[in-house]
């Protein structure tokens, strides 16, 4: 496994996409900012799946149901300023275009796991990006499917399972969870049960690794990785003295 800063060394421009439609796309931009600063270029990208009070059409929307939009795939468009559905709704990767003045990319989730690793990987040849970035706002994608607050973890879901192809096909991929809980599906303590448990499967337990080592030392090694309290990023300022 490596390093993020192997990865981010090993690369010159990211695809960074918010998996979770909606608002997500505004979380990655913080992302794609950070990875601008190491010395990175990036391309946005979220899903089409604009989430309104009154939707007459409720769920991800699809080529046919979409306008202004240029066509790298069927799965995957990119958005400009005027890129709306077609009863009018804009696309939060719209607003995200008009702000940055560039196009904005969007995924569409109707073509299932397939499509969306179709569609990324073109996007990806298209756009001359060499590095992929998943935002997750708020931690939907570690649920285990038992959270009583759990509401939209379809999205997350699927392009967890793509990226987990692109990953096994060669690309350099990068998840990422954006204000855990901060959605109000996952409380902070579900999410950290979950983070918890990710070190034991990235080897900080050494259970039967070497018959050799000393009883004292297996039991240093076996100790479980405690886990780490991360400070909310809307509490960010105040962690650094209130500046931005």
């Amino acid at each position: 496994m490596q390093s993020l800063e192997t990865l981010i060394r090993a690369s010159s421009r990211a695809l960074v996409v918010g998996v979770g439609g909606g608002g997500d796309v505004v979380g990655a931009l913080a992302t794609a900012r950070f990875l601008e600063f190491c010395g990175l270029g990036f391309v946005l990208g979220g899903l089409s799946w604009e989430r309104n009070v009154y939707d007459p059409s409720p769920g991800p929307r699809k080529l046919s149901d979409t306008r202004n939009v240029r066509i790298l795939h069927p799965f995957a468009w990119m958005a400009k300023a005027d890129s709306q559905t077609d009863t009018g709704v804009y696309f939060a990767e719209s607003r995200m275009a008009a702000a940055l003045a560039q196009e904005v990319l969007l995924i569409d989730i109707n073509g299932g796991t397939a499509g969306v690793v179709d569609g990324i990987e073109i996007a990806m040849q298209e756009l001359q990006t060499d590095l992929l970035v998943g935002i997750d706002v708020g931690g939907d994608s570690l649920a285990q499917g038992h959270e009583p607050g759990l509401r939209s973890p379809l999205a997350d879901s699927i392009m967890l399972a793509a990226f987990a192809e692109l990953a096994k096909r060669g690309r350099r991929t990068l998840w990422g969870v954006f204000g855990y809980g901060s959605d109000g599906e996952l409380t902070v303590d579900e999410i950290e049960a979950v983070l918890s448990k990710l070190p034991l499967s990235m080897g900080c337990r050494a259970h039967g690794r070497s018959r050799k080592k000393s009883p004292q030392k297996s039991r240093r090694l076996s100790k479980p990785c405690p886990p780490k309290r991360v400070p909310s990023p809307w509490n960010a300022s105040a962690a650094h003295g209130g500046q931005s």
